[in-house]
């Protein structure tokens, strides 16, 4: 801290801003203050519940996902009768150069 105060500071601010918040001056009297709390009231908070928010897809197939305004893309394999498709794409495309 007497080296490099701006390090210091930069390292160290969250705690600084905890104790602040807390009133202590030290991390010692910050854990009693903290153990005393828990002490006095030992029950644990009750826990959030969580929303699942839907996904929302733009396309059939589900590859391109909406949230909010922004646009995901997402890869899926692909059916057998895709795999199909493409085989006698590629040996139509072949066939016609020659």
């Amino acid at each position: 801290m007497k080296k490099n105060d701006v390090a210091y500071k930069k390292q160290f601010s969250l705690w600084a801003k905890s104790l602040e918040k807390s009133k202590v001056d030290n991390l010692e009297k910050l854990y009693t203050k903290v153990h005393e709390a828990i002490k006095k009231d030992p029950a644990r908070p009750a826990k959030k519940e969580k929303t699942k928010v839907p996904v929302k897809y733009e396309d059939k197939r589900k590859t391109i996902i909406v949230v909010g305004n922004k646009k995901y893309r997402r890869d899926r394999k692909i059916t057998k009768d895709e795999k199909k498709k493409n085989a006698l794409k590629k040996i139509q495309k072949a066939m016609s150069k020659k």
